[in-house]
């Protein structure tokens, strides 16, 4: 019985093995360049975590069908429905298999959100807040009811739900990164401090 628990405790704190597992670590502390990472070593990440991302992702937009009032517009973000994302696991780490799966099926470039490119250096170095840079890229007339959304959650106290939102950010903006200018922003990179820019200002909705 011990060792059942043993090994349940250890697939429990290590979910994932090898490259994955590697990826998964450096995820939790920054998750801009844990999907860099993935994108310069896309052929690495496994066809069983392929599968299962495609399949949890599908999920994501048949629950996002569900709560239409919310999910129209988060969802073409990239952004799931609910805090859970409606999973008997980690939502983190559904979050994490998801993108992963769309790096590898997509060969490294997954798509990233229209507009974003402009913004992704600044957010990827610290310069602008993933969650206003996802509310700039939406489109004009929807800015607002995006920002008073992020509002809401804000006084209600959805930590988690937030998290996931700048999560989201973090992982469009890595995406919106030119295949060439990974390198540049990867650990020991001496291109990394030359190519530093003044990032765009954001649009006045976004901010306001």
């Amino acid at each position: 019985m011990f060792e059942h628990l043993r090994e349940a405790w250890h697939k429990a704190t290590h979910p994932f093995e090898g490259f994955m597992e590697s990826l998964w670590n450096i995820w939790k502390v920054n998750v801009g360049m844990a999907v860099l990472l993935a994108r310069q070593s896309w052929q690495d990440i496994p066809q069983s975590i392929v599968q299962q991302g495609l399949a949890l992702d599908a999920q994501v937009r048949a629950n996002a069908q569900i709560n239409q009032a919310v999910g129209l517009g988060l969802g073409q973000l990239g952004i799931p429905t609910s805090p859970g994302l409606g999973f008997a696991m980690n939502p983190d780490q559904a979050l994490f298999i998801m993108t992963m799966a769309r790096v590898g099926a997509n060969r490294g470039d997954p798509p990233p959100t229209v507009g974003m490119e402009q913004f992704a250096e600044g957010v990827l170095r610290g310069q602008i807040d993933p969650v206003q840079a996802l509310i700039a890229c939406a489109p004009e007339f929807m800015r607002p009811q995006f920002h008073y959304t992020i509002q809401a959650l804000q006084m209600t106290g959805m930590s988690q739900y937030l998290q996931i939102i700048r999560i989201a950010g973090l992982i469009q903006a890595a995406a919106s990164i030119p295949r060439e200018r990974i390198p540049s922003f990867l650990p020991g990179s001496t291109a990394a401090a030359g190519q530093t820019s003044t990032p765009p200002p954001l649009p006045r909705s976004a901010t306001t």
